[in-house]
């Protein structure tokens, strides 16, 4: 028997229509086959951090509501104030203004400023 390359397609191809009809069946198939949907992903945990312009960390430039931009991050001080180690008028200082070069100035690479001030975080500055 000589067969040539469409008998030999023609016969795969058979097999394998006779193979997912057997499959079909018999349940297989199914079970072999993944789920169609999309799996969910839980966001109930995410949260997002309200976005500010340095014109609104101005407004917040006194002892009674003491905002300061750190690194891209917008922190409100004002119960940090009484409780800095430094003194009030370092955290005063910082009111209403980028505090980025005295915090880093004073407090580079140290763990415990930046947790501690982490704490504080109201949201990020936009640009």
């Amino acid at each position: 028997m000589n067969l040539n390359t469409f008998d030999v397609v023609g016969l795969v191809l058979g097999f394998f229509l006779l193979l997912t009809v057997y499959l079909t069946e018999t349940g297989v198939l199914k079970a072999l086959t993944l789920p169609t949907a999309r799996p969910t992903i839980d966001m109930s945990h995410a949260t997002t951090t309200p976005l500010y312009t340095v014109s609104d960390v101005a407004l917040h430039a006194d002892s009674a509501s003491c905002w300061s931009t750190i690194n891209g991050g917008v922190y409100d001080l004002t119960s940090w104030i009484d409780e800095h180690p430094g003194g009030a008028d370092a955290i005063l200082a910082l009111c209403g203004k980028d505090g980025s070069p005295a915090f880093e100035y004073q407090h580079e690479g140290e763990s415990r400023p930046e947790a501690l001030l982490a704490s504080f975080r109201v949201g990020t500055l936009r640009e």
